[in-house]
């Protein structure tokens, strides 16, 4: 996946950037998707890093033949996450949500595609319905390993517009997206202040709670949020891909803490262990 980062951020073309995601898909990991035009084209080299940093978490607490269940929380038209997932790990397992139906649609036939329904389950809910809603309840596995998502960045249209003026984020991630994926009431503040609420509830029940955020500004934001609802087992990753930095924020309620499990492409900024 070497030298991608300059095609992606000078490629806004759909059909150009479609064919580039499915090329490193099928070239680094032996995947084969499907893209439907009007939704989200995944960039997969910071898809991967999140995965990545996620495999070292749970290499830090699992054995390498444990089972993994993990929840993908908006997992698109491409269910990149689950795919990347469990394609790099074999005793993985995942759960995709989405509430919109052409991304169920492609995502389902994603995962049939690459022989993965039965480690692989896509889920509709609606923008109503729990986040977490999916971590609890019969059927489901008594514990999940992680929660990881990519939340929509946006509150409106107008912040679209003013930060693609801006240029704080790659050009191709505000022209193929529909707006259930970039737009959100409150931006991606509240949805992942929503998750946290959630998880106050659900607790142990995961090992660790993780969401991308795409703004530095966010970030702060979150940590008062986990130090209001008195979270103190947190941290933040930084992963950097070109000129992209995307952070990711992960919270337990278990005594273990997080050790440095940065990669070539994270940085581990802050740690809390009281």
């Amino acid at each position: 996946m070497n030298n991608v980062d300059d095609l992606y951020s000078e490629t806004i073309d759909f059909g150009a950037l479609a064919c580039l995601t499915e090329a490193l898909l099928a070239r680094d990991f032996g995947l084969s998707i499907s893209l439907p035009e009007g939704r989200l084209c995944p960039p997969v080299p910071n898809r991967y890093h999140y995965v990545n940093w996620l495999q070292n978490v749970m290499l830090a607490y699992n054995k390498r033949d444990e089972e993994v269940w993990g929840l993908d929380i908006g997992t698109g038209a491409s269910a990149i996450y689950p795919l990347l997932a469990c394609t790099k790990e074999a005793r993985w397992s995942m759960i995709g949500t989405d509430i919109d139906e052409l991304s169920l649609q492609y995502a389902r036939q994603n995962v049939t595609l690459n022989r993965l329904d039965e480690r692989i389950k896509i889920v509709q809910t609606s923008a109503d319905r729990p986040l977490l809603e999916e971590l609890r309840g019969d059927g489901k596995p008594t514990r999940f390993a992680f929660t990881m998502c990519n939340p929509p960045f946006y509150q409106d249209e107008e912040e679209i517009s003013q930060l693609a003026q801006l240029k704080e984020f790659d050009p191709y991630s505000v022209c193929t997206g529909a707006k259930t994926e970039m737009i959100t009431e409150g931006g991606e503040v509240h949805f992942v202040r929503r998750m946290i609420s959630e998880s106050l509830e659900l607790r142990t029940r995961c090992r660790w709670f993780t969401s991308l955020l795409g703004k530095f500004s966010s970030v702060k934001e979150v940590i008062e949020k986990l130090r209001s609802e008195k979270i103190e087992n947190y941290a933040l990753t930084e992963i950097i891909q070109g000129q992209t930095r995307r952070w990711v924020i992960a919270w337990s309620f278990g005594d273990i803490r997080l050790p440095d499990v940065s990669g070539a492409c994270c940085t581990t900024l802050s740690i809390v262990q009281n």
